[in-house]
This record gives C-alpha cells, structure tokens and sequence, in this order.
C-alpha cells in the first residue's frame, strides 16, 4: 500500500470516527445545524478524496451516500 492510500484510510476513519459521534450527538441535538455540517463536511471531504484518488468505487457509495441521505 503505497503512503497516499494509507493517509487517505487514516483520514477516512477519523472522518467515520467523528461522523459517528456526532450522529450520536444528533439524537439529542436533533436541529443542531453544526453537527448536521460536520457530518456532511466528513463524508464531503471522503467523497473527494476518493474521487481524487480514482478510487471509483468508493466514489460511487460516498456520492449515493449524499443523493439519499
């Protein structure tokens, strides 16, 4: 594994981490318009970075992620 996929699976997972938290923070939050935007900004920032990389399949899942989330 070259080192710009293991940063980009470092990232990711941290990405995944703080999506994860604050969709916990959401089920007592559920109006919070911060939280809303970091968890689109965290799938957002997946998204292109897989698309970047030319990784297309994970692009495909992120941008359906987006369209029905």
């Amino acid at each position: 594994m070259d080192d710009l996929t293991r940063e980009f699976l470092i990232e990711s997972q941290e990405g995944l981490d703080r999506m994860e938290r604050c969709l916990t923070d959401l089920e007592e939050k559920q109006r919070d318009k911060a939280l809303l935007a970091e968890i689109f900004r965290s799938v957002h920032t997946i998204k292109g970075t897989t698309e970047f990389l030319c990784f297309k399949r994970l692009e495909k899942l992120a941008m359906l992620e987006l369209v029905e989330g």
